[in-house]
């Protein structure tokens, strides 16, 4: 997304010029808004200049649709391209601190999520990798690691010191040391990546050996939003 000389998928273009219509637009206007948020490029005059351009081929959506599609098409388009470029290469430093930033952030959102963590996890297996035989079956592709104190010590953060599993608080249990888990199991394919670790106490890493559980969520209650949607009462209006 921040390297202008790295290829996409099909390594033959840029990525962002591989964006189609309005998804450069949107993709230019959230890079922006993130070098805006970062501060690393202080009074860089030309994310306000890229930044006014889109705002005004957006206003042309609601006036006049033939020259809004003309200009994220064509004339705009190859405007927007020549300045984002020019950004690139004028801005390397700022652009690469962006992109690390952008990196850790990405990393952090995930890692708090155990439930994407475990999708996640279940699609690197189901790729398979090395660790599927002739006959489609999962098999070990790793090997076992002793895990740093560090990776404990997040996973506790992540999972706010209790069992991933039975909820039990292991930071108050004196005895409790917690397990570190395999979501998916090494032996039927899963990796040592931290997207496939959680936390358990040591009942339920016992009881779980070498199974696969669906994993609950660890994302705090207060932050979820709602399943259902509050009913709202409204008023006694004869208009409603």
């Amino acid at each position: 997304m921040f390297d202008l000389e790295g290829q996409s998928e099909s390594m033959t273009k840029p990525y962002f010029k591989q964006l189609g219509k309005e998804d450069f637009l949107w993709f230019l206007d959230d890079v922006v808004e993130a070098a805006r948020l970062s501060r690393f490029f202080k009074e860089e005059a030309l994310l306000n200049v890229i930044g006014t351009r889109i705002n005004n081929i957006d206003a042309l959506l609601a006036s006049n649709e033939n020259a809004y599609w003309d200009e994220v098409e064509r004339a705009g388009r190859r405007e927007l391209t020549n300045m984002f470029k020019q950004l690139c290469k004028s801005q390397q430093g700022p652009r690469l601190q962006m992109g690390k930033m952008y990196a850790y952030e990405i990393g952090d959102r995930i890692l708090h999520d155990r439930e994407l963590c475990y999708f996640i996890a279940q699609t690197i297996m189901d790729i398979g990798f090395d660790g599927e035989t002739n006959e489609g079956l999962k098999v070990q592709w790793v090997e076992r690691e002793r895990w740093p104190a560090r990776v404990k010590e997040i996973l506790r953060s992540r999972d706010r010191g209790k069992c991933a599993a039975c909820g039990v608080d292991i930071v108050q249990e004196l005895h409790e040391e917690g397990h570190i888990d395999h979501m998916f199991p090494l032996a039927i394919g899963g990796c040592n990546d931290m997207v496939n670790l959680q936390l358990l106490c040591s009942n339920c890493n016992r009881r779980k050996l070498d199974r696969t559980e669906a994993t609950a969520s660890s994302v705090p209650q207060y932050i979820r939003r709602p399943k259902t949607p509050r009913r709202v009462a409204l008023p006694n209006c004869p208009y409603w």
